[in-house]
């Protein structure tokens, strides 16, 4: 988000707002075949409300974490994976 603001004098000014900034992901090179793995995503928000956090795989959509939705947490079908194999977190990663 970047503001046009006009100080004193009429000189103008350009402030930004931070909102989402500082993400870092981990996600794992390999698994062994029936492992798990752990996949986060961790980021700040400076106070603005997160909308989603989605996680694909090879294109496709397989989590999505939409807090204001019911259900919060939606897992999609994909072979290997299933709704029982996710777990997610509100803490500012997922």
């Amino acid at each position: 988000m970047e503001q046009s603001i006009i100080g004193g004098r009429g000189r103008r000014r350009q402030e930004r707002g931070r909102g989402l900034h500082g993400v870092r992901m981990s996600v794992p090179h390999a698994v062994r075949l029936g492992s798990p793995a752990i996949l986060t995503c961790n980021f700040l928000l400076d106070g603005d409300a997160l909308y989603s956090v989605k996680w694909y795989k090879g294109g496709r959509e397989f989590y999505r974490y939409t807090p204001k939705e019911t259900p919060a947490l939606k897992v999609f079908p994909m072979p290997g994976l299933t709704e029982h194999d996710v777990k997610g977190s509100e803490s500012g990663s997922t």
